[in-house]
């Protein structure tokens, strides 16, 4: 399919929307995920260098790494390790969205006329086709996860 911005073959309409709406509520879920470390940082009265730039300027690996390692994050450390599932569950959306974002354009297994992304496995070199289901199903853990992150805020807002 080819659209008026652009002669290279692209996916079909909505494809591409699904496509998008899962990178977008990924990001929003990690920007959501940024406004609750400063709540954290807000509600035990940090006065440390962490701020909404620097935070945003990390990658989600580099994030969750800080989160486990750095010694400025001690004290965010400790109220995240009274949630041991919320960092599992970023870090499995995290590895879900470098599946997309890592991925490449081919024909679709299913219909060589449609074109689909792909991604390879980093451990078992298999290929996988990223497919609407693949997506929405994305999509639908984002939104659990945005929930997650919504009483994660008021435990935050109301019990620290």
């Amino acid at each position: 399919m080819y659209e008026s911005y652009s002669r290279q073959a692209l996916p079909d309409k909505k494809y591409r929307e699904i496509l998008g709406a899962a990178l977008y509520v990924f990001n929003s879920n990690y920007d959501f995920l940024i406004e609750n470390i400063l709540h954290i940082k807000d509600k035990l009265q940090l006065k440390d260098d962490i701020d909404w730039w620097n935070l945003m300027n990390l990658e989600a690996g580099k994030l969750k790494r800080k989160l486990q390692q750095d010694s400025s994050f001690e004290p965010y450390r400790e109220f995240f390790d009274h949630h041991p599932s919320l960092m599992g569950e970023f870090n499995h959306l995290k590895n879900r969205r470098n599946r997309i974002v890592h991925s490449f354009t081919a024909a679709s297994d299913h219909d060589s006329h449609k074109q689909v992304l792909y991604s390879l496995d980093p451990k078992t070199k298999e290929q996988e086709e990223i497919t609407e289901a693949y997506l929405l199903k994305f999509i639908k853990e984002n939104e659990e996860f945005s929930l997650r992150l919504g009483e994660f805020r008021n435990e935050i807002l109301n019990n620290v």
